[in-house]
């Protein structure tokens, strides 16, 4: 009688929590097993860069070169980010000019950075040329989670400018202090709403993806000419413009997997079946919400009014879905990917990525980097990570 007053639903969570148990848990054995025959892996070769202590996290990653210090995607940014703080790993995105110039730029409007004339219409980098383009502004507003203003320390300095990829590519070659400087490129497209021509005409998709396609052929140009093969991850959000990257013509650079990709791997582990999953590109690149985040978030949204229940309850699944992929990790490790976590900022967030990603009771993590807008702060947790363990292993010797 019982069972015939349960309805479908509670049948169908009890046959979901079943088949999770089962065969997450198979999965999750799966993972360590060197026997397993699993679907294509990444095969391209990636070099890491090698420091002393290098198990704590062998990438440190600047997102937008560290765009909570110095102003994002400069050249300023990215000095600051290798010379002064240790970080390896630089983080940015790119466009073309009017003159088909690759510009290193998050946005493809250029208001909320750029000091536009007033009397000058254009605001997009594709309506510029290099000699065109406006210097940045001395404050402007840069963040994710958090609304921070990007303020220039002294009054009287020149303001920054947009700096060329090819500029980068340079210093990443001939100054011995980026020799193992990873640049990782977001290829994005020109937004939608923005397909508009210097006439005024609307451009057809097929001219939409022609300039992405040059634009590619653009960036691969300049990293075969300063040979960045084996130090560069690109990717796009888009999956016609991702698929377009895993061609055979530029079969030689690694890619981040695009957010379709990444629902596919994250589901599949979901039910056990990850190691069936052929994985066509090599760098895992995945948010992650810490408790301190989202303890953030909830102060904030009852300074604003609160929120629903509902709401709370599914950025909190988000988080812990996010929080409890170890398995997933060991398994795409195994299969020779690069993961990385972004964006990690304050140092108890760093803290609790560090113990939530241990490999067991060592001082391994399972990830190979996080990504930051704050390179100093990162700098000194590692630091003094360094410092810890390296006292552990006197101690023990």
């Amino acid at each position: 009688k019982i069972f015939e007053e349960l309805n479908a639903g509670v049948w169908i969570l009890v046959a979901l929590v079943t088949w999770y148990l089962l065969f997450h848990k198979l999965m999750t054995r799966c993972c360590t097993c060197r026997k397993v025959r699993w679907a294509a892996s990444p095969s391209q070769p990636f070099k890491f860069p090698s420091y002393e202590d290098q198990h704590i996290w062998p990438l440190r990653a600047s997102h937008r070169g560290g765009s909570f210090e110095e102003p994002e995607n400069t050249m300023r940014a990215f000095e600051n980010s290798v010379l002064n703080h240790n970080i390896n790993f630089l983080e940015c995105d790119v466009h073309l000019t009017r003159d088909n110039v690759v510009i290193i730029a998050h946005d493809y409007d250029l208001s909320r950075i750029c000091s536009l004339e007033e009397e000058d219409t254009r605001k997009f980098i594709g309506e510029f040329t290099l000699k065109e383009l406006p210097k940045l502004k001395k404050a402007f507003s840069t963040g994710i989670f958090e609304e921070i203003q990007y303020q220039s320390p002294l009054e009287q300095e020149e303001p920054a400018s947009l700096c060329k990829l090819e500029d980068l590519f340079y210093l990443c070659k001939h100054d011995p202090r980026f020799e193992q400087t990873i640049v990782n490129i977001d290829m994005k497209k020109q937004p939608s709403d923005l397909k508009k021509t210097l006439t005024g005409k609307d451009m057809s998709d097929v001219e939409v993806f022609a300039t992405y396609k040059l634009k590619c052929d653009l960036v691969h140009r300049l990293i075969t000419t300063y040979e960045m093969e084996r130090r560069v991850f690109w990717c796009s959000p888009a999956s016609r413009e991702h698929e377009f990257l895993r061609s055979e013509m530029f079969a030689e650079i690694n890619r981040c997997f695009n957010a379709k990709h990444m629902l596919q791997v994250v589901f599949m582990y979901l039910i056990g079946l990850t190691w069936l999953l052929p994985l066509k590109d090599q760098h895992y690149s995945s948010p992650i919400l810490t408790q301190t985040t989202y303890q953030r978030l909830l102060v904030k949204r009852r300074e604003q009014g609160g929120g629903s229940c509902f709401t709370r309850l599914m950025v909190w699944l988000f988080m812990k879905l996010l929080q409890n992929c170890q398995g997933l990790y060991r398994h795409l490790k195994a299969r020779g990917c690069v993961i990385t976590l972004w964006a990690v900022n304050s140092p108890e967030e760093m803290e609790e990525v560090f113990n939530l990603y241990k490999d067991g009771s060592s001082d391994r993590s399972l990830i190979d980097g996080v990504m930051t807008d704050f390179p100093e702060r990162l700098a000194t947790f590692i630091k003094a990570k360094g410092k810890a363990s390296s006292g552990k292993s006197r101690k023990i010797n």
